[in-house]
């Protein structure tokens, strides 16, 4: 039986230097994040884009708010980078705009941290039916830059899951309408980047379990701690494509 967020012991990852993938039981081996620059002199509406069906591809976006707004996001999972070859051989990507820029990276989930929370992470997971109008849902990406070197990830992990599991709980406790999906850190492209991917019954909804995670106090030290490991932190907000897996 499930025991609740809040009530079940939080797991102490290790803090020691390790390989990215220690912290990560996925079945999948590789989550890759494409972002496309759209080509367009007028801002893009999610309803002005359609998409090529593609193979492993989770989930697309587009940037509503904290970032360029022409900018179109996929997420994939892959088994494996032969699998994902065959794929660009069998099918090449593409959008319904021409592109200024497109760029890729790769990216290892932190299961182990996630079912700690009792969380399923991206493989298990299957978005709610929306409460209220579901062209208002928004998912939020919250990227931290960490600094180099290899015990970055690990200790930032030991640290984020110090106070994570008190949020969750205090957010469900408010009735907040939002859910953390995944925990991501970076294996290609820049490193020692780390993302909560997070849906929100609208944008409002996230600024109300903003509010109420205030109340948390392992939370609260968490966040200072964070501040001293992380070089940069950006968040972003954004909208789910018409032909999006998730919604």
């Amino acid at each position: 039986m499930r025991m609740p967020i809040g009530t079940r012991p939080m797991l102490r990852l290790t803090r020691m230097l390790g390989t990215r993938r220690a912290f990560s039981s996925s079945s999948k081996a590789i989550y890759e994040w494409r972002t496309d620059s759209l080509l367009s002199q007028m801002p893009l509406s999610a309803a002005d884009l359609s998409l090529a069906p593609e193979p492993c591809r989770l989930a697309a976006w587009k940037t509503e708010v904290g970032g360029s707004t022409n900018d179109v996001h996929r997420l994939y999972a892959w088994d494996s980078f032969d699998a994902r070859d065959k794929s660009e051989i069998a099918l090449p990507r593409h959008v319904s705009q021409p592109l200024v820029s497109s760029s890729s990276m790769t990216f290892v989930e932190a299961t182990d941290a996630l079912r700690a929370c009792n969380l399923p992470g991206l493989v298990g997971y299957s978005p709610p039916a929306s409460a209220g109008r579901p062209s208002l849902v928004a998912w939020e990406v919250r990227k931290y830059q960490l600094r180099l070197g290899y015990g970055a990830v690990p200790k930032f992990l030991g640290i984020f899951n110090d106070g994570i599991g008190e949020k969750l709980s205090t957010i469900s406790q408010a009735h907040c309408q939002s859910e953390l999906v995944s925990l991501l850190f970076s294996d290609s492209g820049p490193l020692n980047i780390f993302i909560e991917l997070w849906r929100h019954e609208s944008m409002q909804h996230a600024q109300h379990s903003r509010e109420a995670s205030r109340a948390a106090t392992a939370w609260r030290r968490t966040v200072n701690e964070v501040a001293e490991l992380s070089i940069s932190f950006d968040t972003q907000y954004m909208r789910v494509l018409p032909d999006s897996n998730w919604k």
